[in-house]
């Protein structure tokens, strides 16, 4: 399994509540997480090119966006 996790601030709503970037560093040491990012709007049309660009160079077999 090569596992990518999105993590969405929501402009704040998210990212002001939670601290992402702990969240983050402790999903990068679980066994078969390839890759991990943050993005502000991650339903916007930058959050889904970064989905697509990580799904093709790092060979993303399963999704996670939170």
């Amino acid at each position: 399994m090569r596992c990518g996790v999105f993590l969405c601030q929501c402009g704040g709503n998210i990212s002001g509540v939670l601290d992402l970037e702990a969240l983050a560093e402790e999903i990068r040491g679980s066994d078969g997480v390839a890759e991990v990012q943050i993005n502000q709007f991650m339903c916007g049309t930058e959050g889904h090119d970064q989905i697509s660009k990580a799904v093709d160079e790092r060979g993303l077999d399963h999704l996670v966006i939170g």
